[in-house]
């Protein structure tokens, strides 16, 4: 997937890798296998710094404007309230995989705190679920940063690998 956005987006694009647990697990392995150690560094396998991506370490908060994306740092029955809770900050998650938005307002601060949970790119039944059902939902996230700082994101979900996006129709099949 990252050789069609290699295709797809401008030449100067700033591109962000956000570690996650996938990540994690590969250094845990070699945690317990050392000899594995050199074999499996996805840094390198996936050419990230040939490609100009800007690697951030497991639940990093990366900030755009005044939104910090993170891969996901609490899991529970609602995240996206969970996340702006805790971290009292504008966020946006995507390790959940199921489209979630929460405003925490406060009589305190000009605007509310929002956390969004993005949908996923990942096949919807994972071998390792042994087909339990799930409340994920394909989807991608879009991100505006205004010139204050400001921001809007649009969760966009993806259903038998069509979603509209700005009146178009996008057909994957």
């Amino acid at each position: 997937i990252l050789d069609v956005f290699d295709q797809l987006l401008p030449k100067n694009a700033e591109k962000h890798f956000l570690t996650g647990n996938h990540e994690i697990r590969i250094n845990a392995l070699i945690e317990e296998f050392p000899m594995l150690d050199g074999l499996f560094d996805f840094a390198t396998c996936l050419r990230l710094n040939e490609r100009g991506y800007q690697v951030h370490a497991h639940n990093e908060l990366v900030k755009f404007g005044r939104l910090n994306v993170v891969h996901g740092i609490y899991c529970s029955s609602n995240p996206a309230k969970v996340h702006a809770t805790k971290l009292l900050s504008n966020v946006l998650c995507g390790h959940l995989h199921s489209p979630e938005l929460a405003l925490i307002h406060s009589p305190a601060k000009e605007i509310s705190v929002v956390a969004y949970i993005n949908g996923c790119l990942c096949s919807m039944s994972p071998e390792y679920m042994a087909g339990k059902p799930s409340n994920w939902s394909q989807g991608i996230a879009i991100l505006y940063v205004f010139p204050d700082d400001q921001f809007d994101v649009n969760l966009i979900r993806i259903v038998k690998h069509k979603f509209i996006y700005n009146g178009n129709v996008y057909d994957g099949n």
